[in-house]
């Protein structure tokens, strides 16, 4: 325990004052908050009558308050007054700091009724304190009633909602789940390094790893996610103790057909795929649903534009160094005008007016998507991340989705996407 501390005790109070005067002996607390019911509430006199004479420290007034629980059986509405609470607890702590010292809160719930000390305990879920309880192996009922009066032992440990990081691991596989890989990653690793449970650290580490690649492969770092998710088996263990064994199998699973992904991507060197293409529009997907439609516009352009450069590139064509002497009679004169180099640069409407001179079938589907494409293509070139200031609407993003797959003849399911398993 940090000597340099001072507490703020928060305790439920029940039928009798000496569990509470034996923690507040233990605690020497600046600020006391008694959470009482109307029952109970005369009871803190008893302890403060208590308390006189003891020697270092007493429970001066305005020094404590109390919280009233009005209905100390109804779990749900004792919670709920519970959230009053915690604002007044951190009003108190944000008004209170002083230099070179922590005020640190701790919880002690052994009075009260179960419900109160069940709310309490899920409250501190919130916290970051300090759990206590007033045990003892000298009880009445032959040891199974209350610890004698005199006999009081306090037992205190870390929160273990926070010891644990149950809820940063909560909230990184809810950003996981919602395809927020970086925020789920950077959240992952400072609840790692925070934690001393190594077999916790381990659980968190499992969790971050898989993060890790997903972010990589979102940000098309095919080579690090597969490298990633090549070592990601040794980390299954540690996974099923933070998931159970259906859900890690399930994650190792897809972890492997997601390297096996990127590694098709990275098997053509320097050079555009079929592969590579299903991730980009994949990828605009994981855009369409978070609702960014000027980033996922911006990939569907680039799709649909390396669906061209992929279809010339099996003729032989490189879009970015194209030879006169491969382009046909009738688009020769315009696209050598717009020669600069030896070998001319073109982009994507260019690209697919040569492919249809050249009869490619899919310059075939190009041509009826025509009317509906190129006003799509120009709303993208008006957008923000292009040359314009105007964003992208919803529609223009699903329709580039669905004209994207039909060039390329692919089926959505076709996509490369990391399942997860139904929680349900």
């Amino acid at each position: 325990m940090n000597t340099n501390s001072q507490h703020v005790l928060i305790a439920t109070v029940g039928g009798s004052p000496g569990p509470i005067v034996a923690s507040l002996l233990h605690w020497k607390p600046i600020r006391v908050y008694f959470i009482v019911s109307p029952e109970t509430s005369g009871l803190v006199d008893d302890i403060k009558r208590s308390l006189k004479g003891q020697e270092g420290w007493s429970l001066d007034p305005g020094r404590y308050e109390n919280f009233t629980i009005y209905n100390p059986e109804n779990y749900s509405e004792i919670f709920n007054r519970l959230r009053e609470l915690e604002k007044q607890v951190q009003t108190y702590l944000d008004t209170h700091k002083q230099d070179g010292q922590t005020l640190r809160v701790v919880c002690d719930f052994t009075g009260g009724t179960k419900p109160m000390s069940a709310a309490l305990g899920l409250m501190m879920a919130r916290w970051a304190c300090v759990v206590s309880y007033v045990g003892g192996t000298d009880r009445t009922k032959g040891g199974v009633g209350i610890v004698k009066e005199g006999k009081e032992q306090i037992i205190e440990d870390e929160n273990p909602w926070h010891k644990l990081k149950v809820s940063e691991l909560d909230r990184a596989l809810q950003l996981l789940r919602h395809n927020a890989f970086a925020a789920s990653a950077r959240l992952l690793g400072t609840a790692r390094n925070d934690t001393l449970d190594q077999p916790r650290k381990d659980e968190l580490n499992a969790v971050a790893q898989l993060a890790n690649a997903l972010n990589h492969w979102d940000r098309f770092e095919h080579g690090k996610a597969a490298k990633t998710l090549q070592q990601f088996g040794k980390y299954v263990n540690d996974l099923k103790a933070v998931l159970g064994p259906a859900q890690a199998e399930h994650i190792r699973d897809e972890a492997k057909k997601l390297r096996e992904h990127c590694e098709s991507i990275l098997s053509v060197e320097n050079g555009v795929s079929r592969a590579l293409i299903l991730d980009l529009i994949g990828n605009a997907q994981r855009r369409m649903e978070e609702e960014r439609w000027d980033d996922a516009t911006a990939r569907l352009y680039r799709a649909i534009e390396a669906i061209a450069q992929l279809k010339l590139r099996e003729r032989g064509i490189d879009t970015g160094g194209v030879s006169l002497d491969l382009v046909p009679e009738d688009l020769k004169p315009e696209l050598a005008s717009k020669k600069r180099d030896e070998k001319l640069q073109i982009g994507l409407q260019d690209a697919w007016r040569l492919l249809t001179s050249l009869g490619d079938p899919s310059a075939k589907i190009f041509e009826k998507q025509r009317s509906r494409v190129e006003p799509l293509l120009m709303e993208r070139n008006r957008s923000i991340l292009a040359h314009g200031f105007t964003p992208v609407a919803k529609t223009t993003s699903e329709q580039l989705f669905q004209a994207a797959l039909e060039l390329l003849g692919a089926d959505e399911s076709e996509l490369p996407k990391f399942r997860w398993p139904n929680t349900d």
